[in-house]
């Protein structure tokens, strides 16, 4: 068989197999595959002469990355790529509507624990101190995602 058949099929063969590579989960296996085909071809053409090896050597270091970028390029408009948005929002941004509201440490605050807004409970993280469990505290603010809390006036006696 003529060897150039060997090196074109051996090319072709690189190709596909990189190609491959990039859908199939192979742990690199593939990626084996795919350069002792380029390998074989290049070793085939240097059997040939110098010129033809240089030439193959030079066609692989331009397809191989070409081929590889393409079939990147092309894994977003597959069924393998995920298609789905997520729609909604965090189940935290109704905490940001309890900043002033009042309520009850079910945990100690050191300075995080747990506190009962209403008929919520949360995390939430003191400031600066500790709290004891059963103390009230008022929501100062919400921020990244975290609820912070101080120590809530005593309410006065009656006069």
């Amino acid at each position: 068989m003529n060897p150039w058949i060997w090196i074109v099929l051996l090319q072709i063969l690189a190709v596909a197999l990189l190609v491959a590579e990039v859908f199939v989960p192979s742990g690199g296996l593939l990626m084996i595959f795919t350069l002792m085909a380029a390998g074989g071809s290049i070793w085939t053409a240097f059997d040939l002469g110098a010129t033809q090896g240089w030439w193959v050597l030079a066609a692989d270091v331009f397809l191989l990355p070409l081929a590889g970028w393409k079939a990147l390029e092309t894994i977003p408009r597959t069924s393998a790529a995920l298609q789905a948005t997520v729609e909604g929002r965090s189940g935290d941004a109704g905490l940001a509507n309890l900043v002033g509201a009042l309520g009850t440490c079910q945990t100690d605050l050191r300075p995080v624990g747990r506190v009962k807004v209403g008929d919520l409970l949360v995390d939430a993280q003191m400031a600066h101190g500790f709290l004891a469990a059963g103390s009230s505290v008022r929501v100062t603010r919400f921020e990244a995602g975290h609820l912070f809390v101080e120590p809530a006036e005593p309410p006065l006696p009656p006069a």
